[in-house]
């Protein structure tokens, strides 16, 4: 099902441009592309690799980008269709963060039973894939046990903290930085 740009996208897109690295840039679950089309007109000298899961978005996504020479989009689940060695400066994600509902399943806004498991598996995988300096910004939502997130962040030995915020009537969106702990503090807080 195809996901429109939304609350928690523009939440997204503003922090990737407060904390913005140049270089190689990976958008997980982009859906239409929007974000990816925006950051990628605007930062031409890095480049963009937008992954969809949702072969309808990811079709659309690709044929938005493709108006730009240093942006595509693939389709794939997570980074199973991107090499292990491919590393990245900054990783982007806005999962599905929603508990299931017994009643109405959607695969673009349910992230499992608590809402947080497909975050979670994301985090293992994006923490092989980060650059040592690069860093990881992707949402969350107060409804999703983002304990157990942080949990699987410091499991990982990943820095963190929360960069940007969105109260909405039943939940608060949230959006987390992420960067591995050997890097410098100093180079963390900008």
């Amino acid at each position: 099902m195809k996901y429109e740009f939304s609350d928690d996208s523009a939440l997204l897109l503003g922090s990737a441009k407060r904390f913005f690295r140049e270089g190689r840039i990976l958008e997980m679950g982009s859906g239409t592309g929007e974000i990816t089309l925006k950051l990628a007109s605007e930062h031409p000298e890095s480049t963009f690799l937008a992954a969809e899961l949702d072969e309808e978005s990811a079709r659309e996504a690709a044929k938005r980008l493709s108006q730009l020479e240093n942006a595509r989009c693939i389709q794939t689940n997570l980074f199973l269709a991107i090499s292990p060695e491919e590393k990245f400066d900054m990783i982007l994600f806005n999962p599905p963060y929603l508990p299931d509902d017994p009643e109405f399943r959607d695969k673009a806004l349910h992230g499992g039973r608590k809402g947080n498991e497909l975050t979670i598996e994301f985090l293992g995988q994006a923490f092989q894939r980060l650059n040592s300096t690069g860093i990881l910004l992707f949402i969350a939502s107060t409804l999703s046990y983002p304990e157990e997130i942080e949990f699987r962040m410091q499991k990982l030995s990943l820095v963190f903290d929360i960069v940007g915020t969105k109260s909405l009537f039943f939940e608060k969106l949230l959006v987390y930085r992420a960067q591995k702990a050997k890097q410098n503090e100093k180079n963390y807080k900008q």
